[in-house]
């Protein structure tokens, strides 16, 4: 009876993608509008910047949050617009099961790629 408090607080907590695409201005999602993602190579030559990833999570059915493909490349992008990255190659999305005692993540799709820089 002593966890019925813990479960309570972790069913009403939200969970969402590793970034607050929502929190965006307009100039910064037009950014994200500008980066590429490849899921293989750029037709382009680039420099390499970093591996970045972002996440969709579903927290519980009762709160109605769902995984997602298209929000956990949205993460993905911002967190490659971050960087000063111009795309994203060699982008793969799966799916796979969290328990993310902190965040309520029980199911998430992760996507994952190479920021890279366009050569100008």
């Amino acid at each position: 009876m002593r966890f019925l408090p813990i479960i309570l607080v972790m069913g009403l907590t939200g969970c969402g993608s590793d970034s607050d695409v929502e929190s965006l201005s307009p100039t910064e999602l037009q950014t994200l509008g500008k980066i590429d993602v490849y899921k293989g190579d750029s037709p382009r030559p680039y420099t390499i910047i970093d591996t970045v990833s972002g996440r969709s999570c579903h927290a519980s059915i009762s709160y109605g949050i769902t995984m997602d493909d298209a929000v956990a490349i949205q993460a993905m992008k911002m967190i490659a617009a971050q960087a000063g990255a111009d795309a994203v190659i060699n982008s793969v999305c799966q799916a796979r099961p969290d328990t993310g005692w902190f965040d309520n993540c029980w199911d998430s799709v992760v996507c994952a790629g190479t920021a890279i820089h366009y050569k100008r």
